[in-house]
C-alpha cells in the first residue's frame, strides 16, 4: 500500500523521531512528520497546523503525546508483553474471572461486535490455531484434519465471558489465549486521532506499517488522502490494483504477498479460517475501508475468510465499510470494487 501525499514536506533528523521541515513552497499551515516504533510496526504520523499560525511545535508535542499512548497501549494489550494484562489473561483466565483494564474490555467487547457481525470470521481467539501452523511449517508436512479438532476446541470469542462491571475476564475452556495482532494497530491509530484531536490537532494522516492507514479530515483544496493499494503480485510500486481517497476513514490491506506459510515447498495463507482451522484460499488481497481503524483492521482480515460473495453481503448491511478485493490468481489485477459508487476508483495497470 502506497501514500500519497503534498510533495513539500523535507525529512530532518530529530531526538527519538523524524521531523519536517517547511518551506516557502509549502502551504499556508505548517506540516510536520513524526516515525515510531511499537508493536514491531513503523507508524508514522504527518499532522497539519490548523491555521499559519500553528505553532509547529505543538504538531510535534501532540504527535509525541499520541505516540505515547500508543505505547501505553501496547504495554496493557500486547500479548507478547509478559506483564500485559491481556498476557495475565492467557495464563490463568481459565482457572477463574481475571481482573483487567477498562480498555481491555473495551476491545474485546469491540472484537465480539465485529466477530458477530462476521459469523466468526474475525475471532481474537485464533492464537493456538497460529501455533499450530507455524509448528506444521517447522516440521513441513501438511496435517490431517484429524489434529485440527483439539486445537479448535480452544477457538471462538463465544466462550470468552467478559464482566463489564467487574472488568473480568474468564475463559469457559482451557487452553485458549487472546491475540489482539488482528486488531490492535488499528485501535492504536484510533486511539492517536483522539489524543491529537485533544491537542488541537484534527488534520493528520496516521500510519501504521503501511497495511493500516486513518486518513483524518484532509488537506485543504484536497478532497481528502489518496492511498494507492498495491499489487501482491509485483514490486514495482508504479503497479498498484486501484487509489482511493480517505475523508475520516481508515484502510487496512491483508494480501499473501510478504506473509504466508511454506510448507513442503508450496505457500499456504497465513490468514486461517477459525472454523474449519485450515488456511484460507481464494483472496490473493482483502482491503476494507471503514470509519475507524478498530474496524478496517479487524475485517480486512475477515474479509480474507468471507470471500467474495460473504463481503458483498456485509457491505451490502454496513453501507459505510467498502471493499476492494483480488481473486486469488488475477495477475492482471482486475480488482473487485463493493460499495463504491459508479466512479469507480482509478484502477492503474
Amino acid at each position: 500500500m502506497s501514500i500519497s501525499v503534498p510533495h513539500y514536506v523535507l525529512l530532518c533528523a530529530a531526538l527519538a523521531c523524524s521531523c519536517s521541515e517547511v518551506y516557502a513552497d509549502a502551504p499556508s499551515v505548517p506540516v510536520r512528520t513524526i516515525n515510531h516504533i511499537a508493536m514491531y510496526t513503523d507508524f508514522k504520523a504527518i499532522l497539519y497546523g490548523e491555521s499559519p499560525d500553528t505553532d509547529p511545535e505543538s504538531l510535534l508535542a501532540a504527535g509525541r503525546a499520541a505516540f505515547s499512548a500508543v505505547d501505553a497501549l501496547e504495554n496493557r494489550i500486547s500479548n507478547w508483553k509478559a506483564d500485559s494484562y491481556t498476557a495475565l489473561v492467557n495464563k490463568k483466565a481459565a482457572n477463574a474471572p481475571v481482573r483487567v483494564s477498562v480498555d481491555l474490555v473495551e476491545i474485546l467487547e469491540e472484537s465480539r461486535r465485529i466477530y458477530t457481525d462476521t459469523g466468526g470470521a474475525f475471532d481474537v481467539t485464533v492464537g493456538p490455531l497460529i501455533q499450530f501452523w507455524k509448528a506444521q511449517e517447522k516440521r513441513g508436512i501438511f496435517p490431517d484434519p484429524e489434529e485440527l479438532k483439539p486445537v479448535l476446541e480452544r477457538i471462538g470469542l463465544k466462550y470468552v465471558l467478559v464482566d463489564k462491571l467487574d472488568n473480568t475476564v474468564f475463559f469457559e475452556r482451557p487452553g485458549m489465549n487472546l491475540d489482539f495482532g488482528g486488531i490492535a494497530k488499528g485501535l492504536a491509530l484510533d486511539r492517536m486521532a483522539v489524543v491529537l484531536a485533544e491537542n488541537g490537532v484534527n488534520t493528520a494522516l496516521l500510519n501504521a506499517g503501511s497495511s493500516t492507514i486513518l486518513g483524518v479530515g484532509h488537506p485543504k483544496e484536497e478532497a481528502g488522502w489518496t492511498i494507492s493499494i498495491d499489487s501482491p503480485y509485483n514490486t514495482d510500486i508504479n503497479k498498484s490494483i486501484a487509489s482511493v481517497v480517505l475523508c475520516n476513514e481508515s484502510l487496512s490491506t491483508s494480501s499473501n504477498a510478504e506473509r504466508y506459510l511454506d510448507i513442503d515447498g508450496k505457500r499456504y495463507s497465513h490468514v486461517f479460517n477459525p472454523h474449519s482451522g485450515m488456511p484460507v484460499g481464494g483472496l490473493a488481497s482483502a482491503t476494507a475501508i471503514a470509519p475507524t481503524g478498530v474496524e478496517s483492521d479487524a475485517l480486512s482480515t475477515a474479509f480474507f475468510v468471507m470471500g467474495v460473495t460473504g463481503v458483498r453481503a456485509y457491505c451490502n448491511a454496513h453501507p459505510k465499510v467498502r471493499a476492494v478485493l483480488l481473486e486469488d490468481g488475477c495477475q492482471q489485477n482486475e480488482a473487485i470494487f463493493i460499495n463504491f459508487p459508479e466512479d469507480k476508483p482509478k484502477e492503474q495497470r
